[in-house]
């Protein structure tokens, strides 16, 4: 499951299981850094969650939106 919080116009932050495979999580990363390089990709690791945040420069606030939709 996954649970997502727009925590401001250019960051979206996922929370993920704290179960999840952390190296996929690394490489979709990479890969979508690699194909978006507008993208920057943060990941927090805690004890009861991993947290991917996505951020995109000013003005890139709609591919969030596109995105958030995938999500939800």
């Amino acid at each position: 499951m996954v649970q997502s919080e727009r925590v401001s116009a250019v960051r979206l932050e996922l929370t993920l299981a704290p179960d999840v495979d952390l190296g996929y999580v690394v490489s979709l990363a990479q890969r979508e850094a690699a194909c978006c390089p507008f993208f920057r990709f943060t990941i927090e690791v805690g004890t009861d969650a991993l947290v991917l945040a996505v951020e995109v420069p000013d003005g890139g606030s709609e591919v969030l939106d596109r995105l958030l939709a995938e999500v939800a």
